[in-house]
C-alpha cells in the first residue's frame, strides 16, 4: 500500500498528464489536466498521490453544496494493483465529508469491469445510467452513474 497524498499544484500537470495518457484509453487533453491543477477555488480539488517523491497518481473532484463529484482518477499502470487508488480516493471522500459533503458521485464506462468492481467494493451503488456519455473507438459507451452515501 502506501503513497503519500497531497494537493495537486501546476508543476505536476504534466506528469498526471503523461499517468492519464498511460492508464486511460480516451485520457484528457493537456489544457483540461492544467486546468484542473491549476484550480483555485474551494470548489474544484485536485489531489496527487506519490511514492518515494514521484508522482504516480490523480484524483480530480468537486465540490458542490452537500455533492461531491469525482470527474477522474487515475493510477500509472506500473503502480497499480497496489490499493493506492483506495488510498487516493478514500483521501478524497475524507475531505468531502470536511466540506459536509453528504453523498459522492461518479461515472464509469459500463465496460469497464475492473473499475465498477472496485467503485462497488468501496461501497458505491448504482443509481442509473447516461446513454451515450463517453467517446469509444466506435460511436459511444453508456456511463453508470454511481454515487455512495457519506
Amino acid at each position: 500500500m502506501g503513497g503519500f497524498v497531497r494537493p495537486a499544484n501546476a508543476g505536476d500537470a504534466s506528469v498526471v498528464w503523461g499517468i492519464d495518457a498511460r492508464a486511460s484509453e480516451f485520457p484528457w487533453s493537456p489544457g483540461q489536466i492544467q486546468q484542473s491543477v491549476d484550480a483555485d477555488n474551494e470548489h474544484d480539488q485536485a489531489l496527487v498521490i506519490e511514492i518515494e517523491a514521484a508522482v504516480v497518481g490523480f484524483v480530480f473532484f468537486n465540490l458542490v453544496l452537500d455533492e461531491g463529484n469525482i470527474h477522474n482518477i487515475a493510477i500509472h499502470p506500473n503502480h497499480q494493483r497496489r490499493g493506492l487508488a483506495s488510498t487516493l480516493l478514500s483521501e478524497a471522500i475524507w475531505q468531502m465529508r470536511e466540506h459536509g459533503v453528504k453523498r459522492c458521485f461518479l461515472d464509469v464506462r459500463r465496460s469497464n469491469n475492473a473499475a465498477v468492481a472496485f467503485y462497488t467494493g468501496l461501497g458505491f451503488k448504482i443509481e442509473g445510467e447516461r446513454r451515450n456519455y463517453y467517446r469509444a473507438c466506435v460511436g459511444r459507451e453508456d456511463a453508470l452513474l454511481m454515487s455512495k452515501i457519506l
